[in-house]
């Protein structure tokens, strides 16, 4: 975007492809409304330079099959850890310390640790939020 974006700019913030859209429109002119609950958001202020300070890091998936093995996983990640709950296999739940382990090699879910526990808690109440807020009611199956 010649003259508005510098050649080369990194960011190195959690942005999703769901954030395009509200940034497409914010590069066009047009107002939003919250009555259009969009998902994304607007991404500019990045990728003019500015480093928001109440810019949330956080990134959530979801994944489900219904073929051979049935699967309704949820993956939530605050950039130092990572949570993946599977709410029809509860033994195949994940947890990672991505800044100790970025290959997610070591499991954490089974620690007893009670700082461990913690986050596994603070992000489990982050995911159910988050599922709660689009509407994802598969964690009623656990």
């Amino acid at each position: 975007w010649p003259g508005v974006i510098k050649p080369g700019t990194v960011v190195t913030q959690t942005v999703s492809n769901l954030d395009w859209f509200p940034t497409i429109l914010a590069m066009a002119g047009v107002k939003t409304r919250a009555a259009w609950k969009l998902r994304g958001r607007d991404i500019t202020p990045l990728l003019r330079g500015q480093r928001p300070t109440n810019w949330d890091n956080t990134y959530y998936a979801q994944y489900s099959t219904h073929h051979q093995s049935r699967t309704h996983m949820r993956m939530i990640s605050n950039g130092k850890w990572k949570l993946i709950r599977d709410f029809l296999n509860p033994t195949r739940d994940e947890l990672y310390h991505l800044e100790e382990d970025p290959a997610e090699a070591n499991n954490l879910i089974a620690s007893k640790t009670p700082s461990v526990q913690e986050i596994v808690g603070e992000l489990h109440g982050r995911l159910i939020a988050r599922m709660q807020a689009t509407g994802d009611t598969v964690h009623q199956s656990r």
